[in-house]
């Protein structure tokens, strides 16, 4: 019973707030500018018109009637706008969900790549006939150290790069992220380190998403 009258009182709290909000805005936008104007009106002809003020009273009630119009639609409209926001809430907190899970996926799959990325042994270069197969293994491994690294750029590319980039624009539309920090994130990574970045970024976007 005390949960359901907090829920009771913090939804009616939340509607008064909207409520106030886009009344207020509708009387500056709407209603204010024409008070503003009968009130000139009034103060430059009330010396030479003796039915000034009597304009101006009606002017007044126009305006009241006028406000009360907009109170009466903002009063059908502020449910429907807090049910939005309620959708929006539980849209971000699922997108927040989804950018740590990929986040999490992208450095896991960094960590296991690395740790079977094929080494480089140090070489005996000690004597000069050790020198030229010493030069000729590295070269292998140099070589296969390559193409197991441009393996790992191509499978993110094909798991992640274009969830990525979906996120991306979904961030930068929510204005979580400087150009510099998207930048970072969205574009196709150049060598295996900048996966490991994208996957911290994407992570620290991520917690920025807060309930609304």
């Amino acid at each position: 019973m005390r949960k359901d009258f907090r829920g009771f009182f913090r939804y009616y709290r939340q509607f008064g707030v909207e409520f106030l909000s886009q009344l207020w805005s509708s009387f500056r936008a709407e209603v204010w500018p024409a008070v503003v104007l009968a009130l000139l009106v009034f103060l430059v002809s009330y010396r030479r018109d003796t039915n000034a003020k009597t304009a101006f009273l009606y002017t007044a009630e126009a305006c009241a009637i006028y406000i009360l119009v907009w109170a009466m639609y903002h009063l059908i409209r502020t449910p429907w706008k807090l049910s939005l926001t309620g959708n929006e809430r539980v849209s971000s907190l699922s997108f927040k969900a989804e950018a740590l899970a990929v986040s999490t996926s992208i450095l896991d799959f960094y960590y296991e790549r690395s740790q079977s990325e094929p080494t480089l042994s140090a070489g005996d270069y000690s004597s000069g006939s050790q020198l030229l197969q010493s030069l000729r293994q590295s070269q292998a491994e140099h070589a296969a150290r390559d193409a197991y690294r441009s393996e790992t750029l191509g499978i993110y590319a094909y798991k992640f790069s274009r969830k990525v980039m979906e996120m991306v624009s979904i961030l930068k539309r929510m204005g979580l992220a400087d150009e510099v920090t998207l930048s970072a994130v969205g574009e196709n990574p150049e060598n295996v380190e900048a996966v490991k970045i994208i996957g911290e970024h994407l992570a620290e976007l991520g917690e920025r998403i807060v309930e609304r």
